[in-house]
């Protein structure tokens, strides 16, 4: 039997070519209408009109200067620097090290810029001054004392390019000395080796290319910084940065001071600084300078996922189901945040508003005029709240270096800090464990990693092991195998042997404390060595500080890590910088080493 197939095409058809009917979307059943909106309270709403424009002033002022360490109360000026927060990140401005960099007494830094500077001889005059370079700058060879006291890593590395390449870090010192500080152009080569007068301007050329690019391999301090921000007491960063800014009762100097005293590395932001209405940071040449900020705007209305949607009959996604979030009676802050979504989102409205990376913005005005023409002053919400307890968000609080009588009053100012984004973060080349010891009524500064003679983390626990296998196997061989036992007569010992790598910190009075005070400070000890009587002295520079004491309560009983790694980011001007940093951790409770005194052991016995 035959089929018939047939479609039918619904779609709506127009009688008129007037639109007005379905303009006016009328309403057939007012009645049920006006029962719906009563039912849902929409006759009691006390909102007004709608925003529907906003003129904003403010004044913004970018940060100018930086000041290592903690400034000094007024009436003293502390002395700054100039900062320019487009050209370099707070961070680095911080975290980074003093001293000449790279560290000339590294392996690796000797060779890695030696092979640099082969490399851009190129082949022509690779071939007439290769060999003349390398018999001028050889690498240093090792002593047997260096030997013995070196890891085997570092050996094998300096013996590898023992005669591959030039020591970059000695080629470097005596090419600076031909440098003309004020253009920063080599005017003259070093005497060795002796260069054809027909090749010297290429290598001059050369030459400074290669000094350019040994200078900016790490990001290191102005030479005339005065200070370090890294505060050995503390075990953290300290420093402070300035801005103008309009004075006010809050601001009298017409500066704003930032402090952060308390940064342990890693990533600073907003909540790492305080506003310090106590200091004067001085840079010679300074001129404050502020920019008014005038701006119309249309207001946007806040929005964010799962917010109930403004149309009356339109369906919501099921993307977020904020009804289902479960809110426990005791739980007012979710039970807030709940009503804000579910009731008031509605009434919260944005100003877009573009703001300089690393600037202090202060709010003057804001007027708003509604869809009825009506024009409204909004006023700070620390003007609406009470005295002396007002609502803040997003602002910074007042450091009152223990002056209570300093007015906390707030701010109305925004600070969007300098600081990095994502960053790259390097294996640890140091690492120091601050513990304390109950037993032995005294702290540690335990050692786990530093840098090698190479330049390469060096595990000082597993270099212990290894020196003490290697001291037991000469032993061996000096009595023709026999293996020493404990077995022998009574030896006294004033203590116990404590590793390498322990470095003892015990109680003191820190100098200028007063009896009042009972301030306590901890302070790096010595440890002689059993065999050598020698002081043992710690290899990295986390402890390296003499005399290095420490507050008592930086070391509390789950105790501290701190480490220095190489970190590596990228600034909003694309400059790409590299620094060694230094990050302040908590560590993993009390230890020991079972130190104990007044020991009687049995001797060796062969």
């Amino acid at each position: 039997m035959p089929s018939i197939t047939t479609w039918t095409r619904l779609e709506p058809r127009t009688r008129s070519e007037a639109i007005q009917a379905s303009l006016q979307a009328r309403v057939y059943d007012p009645l049920w209408m006006l029962a719906r909106q009563w039912q849902f309270g929409e006759f009691q709403g006390e909102d007004n009109g709608s925003p529907v424009a906003v003129q904003l002033q403010a004044e913004q002022s970018q940060l100018s200067m930086f000041s290592p360490g903690r400034p000094q109360p007024l009436p003293i000026k502390t002395d700054a620097l100039p900062y320019d927060s487009t050209l370099l990140p707070l961070e680095t401005m911080v975290e980074r090290e003093n001293g000449t960099v790279p560290p000339t007494e590294h392996f690796r830094n000797q060779v890695e810029s030696g092979l640099h500077f082969l490399r851009l001889l190129g082949d022509t005059l690779s071939m007439r001054y290769r060999t003349k370079y390398l018999d001028a700058y050889p690498l240093d060879p090792l002593t047997p004392e260096q030997r013995h006291r070196m890891d085997g890593e570092s050996i094998r590395y300096h013996d590898v390019f023992a005669r591959r390449t030039v020591n970059g870090s000695r080629l470097y010192t005596d090419m600076k000395k031909g440098m003309d500080t004020s253009t920063g152009v080599l005017k003259k080569l070093p005497a060795q080796p002796i260069i054809d007068p027909a090749d010297q301007p290429q290598v001059i050329k050369l030459a400074t290319e290669w000094l350019s690019w040994y200078e900016s391999i790490v990001s290191r301090p102005d030479p005339s910084q005065p200070a370090d921000t890294w505060k050995e007491e503390r075990m953290e960063y300290d420093f402070a940065t300035a801005a103008a800014i309009s004075a006010s009762p809050g601001v009298p100097n017409g500066q704003l001071v930032i402090v952060a005293p308390e940064y342990w590395g890693g990533r600073l932001d907003w909540y790492s600084f305080s506003v310090d209405h106590q200091a004067y940071l001085s840079v010679p040449g300074w001129s404050p300078s502020v920019k008014t900020i005038n701006k119309s705007v249309l207001p946007t209305q806040v929005s964010f996922p799962g917010m109930p949607s403004s149309r009356w009959w339109e369906f919501e996604n099921a993307n977020v189901n904020i009804g289902a979030i479960d809110s426990p009676p005791d739980d007012l802050v979710r039970m807030l945040m709940m009503e804000f979504m579910l009731v008031y989102s509605n009434d919260f409205f944005l100003i877009p508003m573009d703001l300089d990376v690393g600037s202090i913005c202060q709010i003057s005005s804001v007027r708003v005029w509604n869809t009825f023409g009506e024009e409204a002053l909004i006023d700070p919400v620390s003007k609406t709240e009470p005295a002396g307890k007002p609502w803040r968000m997003f602002q910074l609080s007042q450091d009152t270096r223990g002056n209570l009588s300093v007015p906390n009053d707030p701010l109305n100012l925004f600070f969007l800090p300098p600081v990095l984004g994502p960053s790259l973060e390097g294996s640890p080349l140091e690492e120091v464990h601050l513990l304390r010891d109950e037993t032995a009524n005294m702290a540690w500064g335990v050692e786990m990693v530093v840098e090698s003679p190479a330049g390469l983390p060096l595990n000082r626990h597993e270099d212990y092991q290894d020196v003490l296998r290697r001291k037991e196997m000469q032993k061996e061989i000096k009595s023709s195998g026999v293996t020493a036992t404990r077995s022998g007569p009574l030896e006294y010992r004033v203590s116990t042997v404590v590793p390498d790598h322990w470095v003892p910190f015990v109680p003191v009075r820190p100098p200028g404390s007063t009896e009042e005070a009972r301030t306590i400070g901890l302070k790096r000890g010595t440890v002689l060595h059993p065999e050598s009587g020698q002081l043992i002295q710690p290899i990295g520079k986390i402890l390296a500080a003499d005399p290095l004491i420490i507050k008592e309560e930086e070391v509390p009983r789950e105790g501290i890590k701190v480490s220095r790694a190489y970190q590596y980011a990228r600034w909003i001007n694309g400059e790409p910088y590299l620094w060694i940093g230094r990050r302040k951790s908590v560590g993993h409770g009390e230890g020991g080493i079972g130190l104990r005194f007044d020991v009687a052991e049995p001797g060796e016995q062969f």
